[in-house]
C-alpha cells in the first residue's frame, strides 16, 4: 500500500493518536536549519479559542541560542485551507513568546 505524504492540511485535519503517531515516527528539525524561518500554525486545543486557531511559528537565535515565538494570524472562519494574515500593532507583528525579543524572520514557508 503506497504511503500518502502529509501535507500541511491533512495534518491540521488530524486526530491527536494520529498526529502523536506521525510524531513519534518522524524525527526531530536542527534547530539551526529553523532559524530565520516562520511556519503556519493550527492549535487542535479548545484553549486556542482564546488567542485563535491559526498562528505562524517563528523561529530565531537571541544570545547565541536559538528560540521561538508564535506570531497572532486573523481568523478568518476558514480554518486550514484559508489565508494565515499576519495581525499587526504598531505596524509589527503580534507575537506571543520569545521573551519580548524582536527580530525579523526573513524567509517564510507556506508549509
Amino acid at each position: 500500500m503506497p504511503v500518502t505524504p502529509w501535507t500541511f492540511e491533512t495534518l491540521a485535519e488530524a486526530n491527536r493518536s494520529k498526529l502523536e503517531e506521525v510524531l513519534r515516527g518522524g524525527t526531530a528539525p536542527d534547530a539551526e536549519q529553523l532559524n530565520g524561518w516562520s511556519y503556519r500554525g493550527w492549535n487542535q486545543q479548545p484553549v486556542a479559542n482564546l488567542s485563535g486557531r491559526k498562528f505562524k511559528k517563528g523561529f530565531a537565535e537571541g544570545d547565541r541560542k536559538p528560540f521561538g515565538y508564535n506570531e497572532v494570524v486573523r481568523q478568518d472562519g476558514r480554518g486550514p485551507r484559508g489565508e494565515w494574515e499576519l495581525k499587526l500593532k504598531d505596524g509589527r507583528p503580534r507575537r506571543i513568546g520569545g521573551g519580548g525579543r524582536r527580530t525579523r524572520v526573513h524567509r517564510e514557508t507556506k508549509w
